[in-house]
């Protein structure tokens, strides 16, 4: 009796911290991909309202150059945000590879069968 609780909390465990983990992840991500839609949002406005107001207003010299500023500004931000997003998705391929193997370790070893007995057809 006291045996099955204690194998169950030893499945659990695991599986809890993994379920946690991903959640975690997951909300980064998502804040990511919010700020990356947010920097273009802003970068497509940035260049209608420069497009229009050039070919509306004829605005001085010294105007155009600020707006042509923002714009660049805009843009290093959205690379920025790309980058980072690119960064998480690899680190995340990364944990879930790693994570993948360690279960499937783990688990040829409760089986009693040899790690190297799981394909890497398994792990996918």
């Amino acid at each position: 009796m006291n045996k099955g609780i204690f194998h169950a909390l030893l499945i659990a465990t695991p599986l809890a911290a993994l379920i946690l983990f991903f959640t975690l992840t997951g909300k980064e991500e998502v804040k990511q991909e919010q700020r990356l839609q947010q920097a273009t949002h802003e970068l497509d406005k940035q260049k209608f309202d420069d497009d229009f107001a050039d070919a509306w207003n004829h605005l001085p010299p010294g105007e155009i150059e600020k707006r042509k500023g923002k714009v660049k500004e805009l843009e290093a931000e959205v690379a920025k945000a790309t980058a980072k997003r690119n960064s998480l998705d690899k680190e995340f391929d990364d944990m879930h590879a790693g994570m993948s193997q360690a279960i499937h370790d783990e688990d040829a070893r409760l089986t009693g069968a040899p790690a190297s007995a799981v394909t890497s057809a398994q792990l996918k």
